[in-house]
């Protein structure tokens, strides 16, 4: 029995065979119960740590017994117009997932189809660190109906986009995610969009290979500014930087040194805080750069090691960037 707020619910077992070409086939005990799949049962160090009382549980919507989600791409091949959508997209569970769409009738939008879990507001996690299986802050309530989802039917702009980057507004009442994509992306398609009263398939093939950086344009100033470098090859980097347009053609030398820029300030910025973990969590990460950049509170934290802040790592880092280069290109 798994321990539950109710009281406690049955736990289910079952044998998978995973058959593999040229081996023998491996064998797996499946264990779940209402809150999921028991994953530390495949996990030695985690059920090792949990204990013999304890379990892991995983669960996600394509696990559940009512996913229909091959049934719902079949279903669009017919689909005619944009009130067809709903009988389709509502079998539809997982991924969820922007689902933009075009008819010959003029109609055109986009529905952020899937099945999203309603949590308690209670829930100190929101699905992003394990919670206690028997507490009912963190089991799910229900389910975001279909035209409570994230959507546009024929929006008064005349164009949908999407581009992973959040797809609703600050008084949208649902939780969907913490993890969207930053906007740059997205800022860019409406700038693009925006820039032809109307577009055909020659602006469309020039929008797909624009290569403008709309988060390099962002970050130049916060990069640049007082700025003091030692060194005419750190000096003529540093003058091409402030003079970049934000476009990154295969030829230019300043998209290579912001970008290998950005990645040595965000070491010198929190690789001794993380230590080992560092390369496995090393990533960019756009709004931590800009509040540390921006922010003197948040600055201080994160750049009192050098007696001029943050303004002393960005300086180091830079020269760093363009040894870097030179040594690589020249």
């Amino acid at each position: 029995k798994a321990l539950r707020a109710e009281g406690s619910a049955d736990i289910t077992s079952r044998t998978e065979v995973i058959k593999v070409a040229g081996g023998d086939p491996i064998e797996l005990k499946i264990r779940a119960s209402t809150n999921g799949t028991f994953i530390s049962d495949g996990m030695d160090s985690l059920k090792r740590q949990l204990g013999e009382n304890f379990a892991m549980a995983f669960n996600w919507t394509a696990l559940m017994p009512d996913d229909r989600s091959v049934e719902a791409m079949s279903c669009l091949i017919d689909v005619q117009a944009q009130t067809d959508l709903k009988p389709c997209l509502t079998k539809f569970n997982a991924p969820q997932q922007n689902m933009a769409y075009g008819f010959t009738t003029g109609e055109f939008g986009f529905v952020a189809a899937g099945k999203v879990p309603v949590r308690d507001p209670a829930n100190p996690t929101y699905g992003h660190a394990p919670g206690l299986g028997w507490d009912e802050r963190y089991g799910w309530r229900s389910f975001v109906a279909y035209d409570d989802l994230p959507q546009e039917h024929n929006p008064a702009r005349g164009y949908a986009a999407t581009a992973n980057a959040r797809n609703h507004g600050p008084d949208y009442p649902h939780y969907m995610s913490r993890n969207f994509a930053t906007p740059y992306r997205i800022t860019r398609i409406h700038e693009l969009m925006d820039q032809t009263p109307k577009h055909d398939q020659a602006s469309f093939w020039a929008m797909l290979g624009d290569d403008k950086s709309t988060f390099g344009a962002e970050m130049q100033n916060l990069l640049t500014a007082e700025l003091e470098v030692s060194g005419q090859a750190n000096q003529t980097a540093l003058d091409l930087l402030k003079a970049w347009d934000g476009s990154a053609q295969a030829d230019q030398p300043e998209p290579a040194i912001f970008w290998v820029y950005v990645d040595q300030l965000l070491r010198a910025i929190y690789q001794d805080e993380l230590g080992s973990r560092f390369e496995d969590e090393h990533k960019l990460r756009a709004p931590f750069l800009i509040a540390a950049l921006s922010n003197p509170e948040v600055g201080q934290r994160w750049c009192s090691e050098k007696p001029d802040g943050c303004l002393g790592l960005r300086a180091q880092a830079f020269e760093a960037a363009v040894a870097i280069l030179t040594d690589e290109q020249g």
